[in-house]
């Protein structure tokens, strides 16, 4: 009916599988162009553009 609330299903990721293939040359495509997978770029990148707060929450 409806305004009863209902429980909510979660859903299950419907991807497909990873190919092994694919990834790997998508990884040697990679290396040449000096990305890395430990997110260490992506860090530096983001605390140019975004302003650290301090500990009271202030920036």
């Amino acid at each position: 009916m409806a305004g009863e609330k209902e429980k909510r299903r979660k859903r299950t990721p419907k991807g497909k599988p990873d190919n092994a293939a694919q990834s790997k040359r998508f990884i040697e495509a990679a290396k040449p162009l000096g990305v890395d997978e430990s997110g260490e770029a992506f860090s530096k990148a983001l605390n140019k553009i975004v302003p650290k707060k301090d500990r009271d929450g202030n920036s």
